[in-house]
């Protein structure tokens, strides 16, 4: 386009510098001015468009700007909205597995005292026996001298003693009947005691029972005595010296 004008201006200063030129000549610069003129109009006219659609193009970019801004801020919401989601779930996770470490404690802690339930009751289980067998022995020394005092109360001759035995001769002394301990007695004394404080509140020194075992065969730590007198059987067991467990049986009071 430069081209044409510098040619129109040259073309131009020409017809100034030359006013002999002929006919022809002047009609050919006039056709061809004329056409530059037109190629001006057209490239005016293209400008023009150009320029309408730069405005257009403008406005779509100003509107796509617009779209990109409204969406960028509905993606900072969405983000914001799944953020505060985020902490909400790891707030209530938290709390889910505070609660659960303080189940879990409560159960060991019920466990442990299960089983410490469970050791008692079998301690409490093996005394028990021992004082069923005891009281077993009480229960047929009772009825072979009960069956003696029939036999001697009707007059028939006592049985006769085993090979190697000796008659026990009676004494012209009554002999006094131990005492049965009494509930008061056994109320006294208390886990903690020492064996020799047990002795004075029950007036004897009781019966050492030998050692038991437990499962494993491991031998029980302490020492076990047994007061028996008549149907009533206390049994306490001392470890270190010290009263760790006690048992009474006793007909109805």
């Amino acid at each position: 386009m430069m081209t044409r004008r510098m040619i129109l201006t040259v073309a131009v200063l020409g017809a100034l510098m030359l006013p002999a030129c002929s006919s022809k000549q002047a009609t050919r610069r006039t056709a061809e001015m004329e056409q530059t003129q037109a190629e001006i109009a057209d490239l005016k006219d293209k400008l023009a468009q150009t320029q309408r659609d730069l405005v257009q193009a403008a406005g779509e970019i100003k509107l796509l700007e617009t779209a990109v801004a409204d969406g960028l801020s509905q993606t900072r919401d969405d983000v914001a909205i799944i953020e505060r989601q985020h902490d909400e779930h790891r707030q209530r996770l938290e709390g889910i597995i505070a609660g659960l470490g303080d189940q879990v404690d409560q159960l060991v802690a019920e466990v442990t005292t299960l089983q410490s339930s469970v050791t008692q009751l079998r301690t409490s289980d093996d005394l028990l026996k021992d004082d069923v067998r005891a009281m077993a022995d009480t229960v047929r020394q009772l009825e072979a001298e009960n069956a003696k005092l029939t036999e001697r109360l009707a007059g028939s001759p006592p049985a006769e003693e085993a090979p190697g035995e000796e008659e026990t001769v009676p004494s012209d002394t009554p002999e006094r009947a131990p005492v049965p301990i009494t509930r008061a007695q056994y109320d006294r004394i208390e886990l903690g005691m020492t064996y020799q404080q047990v002795v004075e509140i029950f007036g004897s020194p009781g019966t050492k029972q030998p050692e038991r075992t437990t499962s494993g065969s491991n031998r029980e730590a302490g020492d076990t005595y047994r007061w028996s007198v008549g149907e009533t059987v206390v049994t306490a067991r001392f470890e270190d010296d010290e009263l760790i467990s006690k048992t009474r049986m006793a007909p109805a009071e």
